[in-house]
């Protein structure tokens, strides 16, 4: 409606500044909505969209947010257990949580996720809340049978399998400034070790005859399986789809004039794994962690049942 025809029409300025704020309200609440009540308290889309975007490996899309709603929902019925149970947290003990996750060297942009140091902080209370509640309703459920520490052990082998690599490493230096032509002569000598090393000479060995004492990879032994992210991305790329005992074409690695080497890299052959007996006491461990996780679920199940809960997602 044009302002000459809402004139016309007997409209005045003012109602339709008042007409084109209630319009603005009305368009805020659709945007704007409760997307679960838990107890007498809303969930709210935007606190729900918030929470899906910062959630460390939970899923994309729609199924984000009905994720992040289950968790939410969850939450809230801890925390109605804990008001019942008299269970609280004090700054004190969030303090404590930042120090120890601090202490293990956890960089603060990995750990917080895209969140706020407010939020990140009520993420810990929320987790030390939840801690004191396992303590108090399910850790007694939780039993671990010598079963369930022997499949523990066989998904840990499939496991470290899948997640980790062990590499060998020959660096063939190439000296400061070098020539084209030494720079050629250094990668002859590094592909001539690949070729030997598939032709069966022990990796060790040419291990000792080309890697000098003050050498990083100079001793030749399993260090263990490590992630794949903690090599240097070259290595990486070339180690990730070498079948164990597979030698790769060497690689040159730095750049420009300054320090540069061939990379022979050989993905360490198979080890037989450790027998159950020698890692028991970590698989009951593991095998309990599972457990209780198991148990927090059915509690949680349970006390649903006594919230009054309306999901609207």
């Amino acid at each position: 409606m044009s302002l000459k025809r809402a004139i016309a029409t007997g409209l005045t300025v003012t109602s339709l500044m008042v007409s084109a704020a209630v319009t603005r309200e009305a368009r805020a609440s659709i945007a704007e909505r409760v997307v679960a009540v838990v107890g007498d308290r809303p969930i709210l889309l935007s606190e729900l969209q918030r929470r899906a975007r910062t959630w460390p490996g939970g899923p994309r899309g729609g199924a984000a947010l009905r994720d992040a709603l289950d968790r939410m929902i969850d939450e809230r019925v801890e925390e109605l257990a804990a008001e019942e149970a008299h269970i609280s947290v004090t700054p004190a003990e969030v303090d404590k949580a930042l120090r120890d996750v601090a202490s293990l060297g956890h960089d603060d942009a990995a750990t917080r996720h895209g969140l706020s140091e407010r939020e990140y902080r009520e993420q810990l209370r929320r987790e030390i809340r939840s801690g004191k509640l396992v303590q108090l309703h399910v850790r007694a459920r939780a039993h671990v049978t010598d079963e369930d520490a022997r499949r523990a052990y066989a998904r840990w082998l499939r496991e470290d399998a899948a997640s980790t690599i062990d590499v060998h490493i020959i660096a063939i230096r190439v000296a400061p400034n070098a020539t084209a032509r030494d720079v050629a002569a250094q990668r002859a000598v590094a592909e001539h070790i690949v070729e030997q090393a598939r032709r069966g000479t022990s990796f060790c060995t040419l291990v000792a005859q080309h890697n000098p004492p003050t050498s990083p990879f100079h001793v030749c032994r399993s260090r263990g399986g490590v992630p794949l992210s903690a090599l240097m991305p070259e290595v990486a790329q070339i180690a990730a789809p070498l079948r164990p005992g597979e030698t790769a074409a060497p690689l040159l690695f730095g750049a420009g004039a300054g320090d540069r080497a061939f990379l022979v890299v050989q993905r360490a052959p198979e080890r037989p794994p450790r027998p159950f007996d020698d890692v028991a006491d970590l698989m009951r461990e593991r095998a309990l962690v599972d457990a209780v996780e198991r148990a927090r679920k059915q509690w949680l199940r349970e006390r649903r049942r006594t919230v009054y809960i309306d999901d609207r997602l």
